[in-house]
Parts: C-alpha cells; sequence; structure tokens
C-alpha cells in the first residue's frame, strides 16, 4: 500500500504526529504542516513534509493540485488542523471568530471540494476524514466558537458523504485528550482538570493514539461501508 498516497492535514500537532506514525508504514504519507515541523523529523525519510498554512483558503485548490501532479493521486485526505482559543463572550472578537472559522470549518470545506475532483481522487476507496471534537456536542463558556465551528464540522461530514460519492467521508470525534494545543492554556487545563476529567469520563482520559487508531481504520477497506459517520472516540464522555 505504500504507492498510495494520504494527505495529513496539519501533521506536526500531537493528533497529527499519531496519525502519521500509525500510517507512514503502510502508505505513502504527504504531511502538511505550519511554522514548525519539528515533531516529523523523525519521519522525514521516510514520508513526504510539505509546509501550507491552511488559512489561505484561496490557494488550496492549486496546492492539493500541485501535489497530484508530483505524487499521483491521493487515496485519502485527513484535516487535522484545528484551532482554539478560549475567551468569554465579553472578550471575543468577530476576527477571532471568523479565524477559528477559516481553520475549523472553511479551510476543510475547501480541501473535501479539491478532493472531490475526478483527477484528484484515487478510484480505490477513496476516504475523506475530519478530526472534530466533543466539543460541537457539549459547548462549554469560553469555547462557544469552537464548539460552532466543529459542530458545522460534524455537519459538513454528513452533508459531503451524500454529495461527493463514492468518497467516503467521516469525522473522528474526541473528547478531551492532552495535547500541545491544550498546553498552550495551562491556567484553564491545570493538573487538577485533568484530574477531574480522568475521574468523570467512564474509560478515563484517553490518548492520541485512540484517534489515530480509528483513522487507520476508516481509511481501510475494513471500513468501506463507513461513510458519513461522526464517531466519538471519548471514553464515554459523550453520555454524560
Amino acid at each position: 500500500m505504500l504507492d498510495e498516497n494520504v494527505l495529513i492535514i496539519g501533521a506536526n500537532g500531537s493528533i497529527g504526529c499519531a496519525i502519521v506514525d500509525s500510517l507512514y508504514k503502510a502508505y505513502h504519507v504527504i504531511a502538511t504542516y505550519h511554522n514548525n515541523c519539528d515533531t516529523l523529523e523523525k519521519y522525514k525519510s521516510q514520508i513526504d513534509v510539505v509546509n501550507f498554512n491552511v488559512i489561505n483558503l484561496n490557494l488550496i485548490d492549486g496546492f492539493v493540485d500541485k501535489l497530484v501532479e508530483e505524487f499521483g493521486s491521493i487515496k485519502s485526505v485527513i484535516y487535522v488542523s484545528g484551532y482554539q482559543n478560549i475567551k468569554s463572550i465579553k472578550f471575543i472578537s468577530i476576527e477571532d471568530c471568523k479565524r477559528q472559522f477559516d481553520i475549523n470549518y472553511f479551510s476543510p470545506l475547501i480541501f473535501a471540494k479539491s478532493f472531490a475532483k475526478k483527477n484528484v481522487h484515487s478510484n480505490q476507496n477513496p476516504s475523506l476524514i475530519f478530526i472534530s471534537s466533543l466539543a460541537s456536542k457539549k459547548p462549554e463558556p469560553g469555547i462557544l466558537n469552537y464548539s460552532a465551528s466543529k459542530a458545522a464540522l460534524d455537519n459538513l461530514c454528513i452533508g459531503l458523504s451524500k454529495e461527493i460519492k463514492p468518497i467516503r467521508v467521516n469525522a473522528v470525534s474526541p473528547s478531551f485528550l492532552e495535547t500541545n494545543m491544550t498546553a498552550k492554556f495551562p491556567k484553564i487545563y491545570t493538573d487538577e482538570f485533568v484530574k477531574k476529567l480522568e475521574s468523570k469520563y467512564p474509560l478515563g482520559l484517553g490518548s492520541v493514539n485512540d484517534v489515530a487508531n480509528m483513522v487507520k481504520y476508516l481509511i481501510s477497506d475494513e471500513a468501506s461501508y463507513i461513510t458519513g459517520a461522526v464517531i466519538n472516540v471519548d471514553g464515554g464522555a459523550s453520555t454524560l
């Protein structure tokens, strides 16, 4: 399967790296990053690493076409990039709201549009996967706009599954995970906060590997009859 191209958007984050690690031995991985790719250094001889800023919506289509020209058609696109900014409603700005939607919703929409072109996706069980969040179903103070953008992403997943068939479109929805993104908010995601969640979730806290394992399954032939699904990988947190 190393001749099958898998494009991972936002591969330099904690979840992205875990997905790279789960796939690079079986597929030809094309991993995108922005600003820093240090976390991908150990894979550099085994994958292709490309710098791209997903906020540049008008450049996405040309970027995808260029990848296809260089590597050939793409079996799967996995959109991992995400942006969260924790602010109460009285401090949030329209610019910040737009940025979150650009990265969390509009960019995956444009990547989906590009991937759906006949000359881009392969004919062998092509699939598109979004990384969503439990927040899409359980909005909390401080992350209302983030939650709304992920809810839009869930709806995009379901709608696209009907529109761009035979491409399968699914989303993976994890609960809270300790990642490089959550580490940016140490005053919010304190040790006490994490321990409280760990005792609250039926199966405790998961890891980024749990998400990566689900992604690996969803792009495989074993999942060839699964589309339009937003799959909770949350240790039961969505039941609370």
